[in-house]
């Protein structure tokens, strides 16, 4: 009888294979390289513009209209991807630059265009502005329009989807605004500015300019003010001249004229000295006979 000889089973401890190892580096590897990194931050500065000129207005009250909105038929609006929306930008011009310092009327400052819009690699800007001065009941009596546009092209590395080409934009657009906008100002609406003095308040208009009355010869001279005065009937004024009335059968005397101012005579300038007579040459030989 022969014994069967009773083998014992193998355990085999698992092992990851080498060559899964290998791959999920691999792909570890490929997935790090895919993965850009983030686009540095963006630095942003709020717009403030009170260190320009101030434009005081010689009215009461100043009104802000900042109640514009995109369009959509006039293509895609990315005012959006500005960190500093143009509106924003614009309105705070306003409020920074203009002054009323009046005692009557009003003004009002329109937004009136605060469009980018992008047209395939390229940004388009174009602000418009309106200030339109009038009476207190409504009534327009002046305005100044402003515009300014720009171009910004976009390039193929911009990171940060034109972000930040639609801040540098609306920058660069603000710093052409302020100047064209003080410029149409001071030229359309130039009667409507107050001077500024020294510590910035508002200079009073010049006071009427007086006119002096020569009078009559010898007499006083008064001083009269340039503004019309009344005259009533049968009672004289000083300062004015009073019309003549021809009596009937009454001869007038022609009017006298002033005499110029006799100046005074010249002084008397010393004679010219006498100069010695000139000595007499003796007359040259005569070398011819007679």
């Amino acid at each position: 009888m022969t014994d069967t000889a009773t083998r014992a089973p193998r355990f085999q401890t698992p092992q990851t294979p080498r060559r899964s190892l290998l791959l999920l580096t691999l792909l570890a590897g490929l997935t790090g390289c895919v993965v850009d990194a983030p686009p540095p931050p963006l630095a942003v500065v709020q717009p403030d513009y009170r260190y320009l000129t101030k434009l005081r207005l010689n009215v009461a009250t100043l009104s802000i209209d900042d109640s514009w909105t995109p369009r959509a038929d006039t293509g895609v609006h990315v005012e959006s991807l500005s960190p500093v929306q143009p509106v924003d930008a614009l309105r705070r011009m306003g409020q920074d630059r203009l002054v009323a310092q009046g005692t009557s009327g009003q003004a009002r400052f329109v937004i009136i265009d605060a469009s980018i819009l992008q047209t395939r690699d390229r940004l388009d800007g174009s602000f418009a502005v309106r200030l339109e001065v009038g009476t207190s009941g409504g009534t327009q009596s002046g305005f100044a329009e402003a515009r300014v546009v720009r171009v910004r092209t976009l390039t193929g590395d911009e990171a940060d989807g034109g972000r930040a080409a639609a801040y540098e934009l609306t920058r660069r657009m603000m710093d052409d605004m302020n100047v064209e906008f003080e410029f149409q100002v001071r030229h359309s609406l130039g009667d409507y500015l107050l001077a500024s003095g020294e510590n910035g308040a508002a200079v009073a208009p010049p006071a009427p300019v007086q006119s002096q009355d020569l009078g009559t010869p010898g007499g006083p001279t008064p001083l009269t003010s340039a503004s019309p005065s009344v005259q009533q009937p049968g009672v004289p004024q000083p300062g004015l001249q009073q019309p003549s009335v021809q009596q009937p059968g009454v001869q007038q005397s022609p009017p006298r004229f002033l005499q110029p101012p006799a100046y005074p005579p010249q002084p008397a300038y010393p004679p010219q000295p006498a100069y010695p007579p000139q000595p007499a040459y003796p007359q040259p030989p005569s070398y011819y006979p007679q």
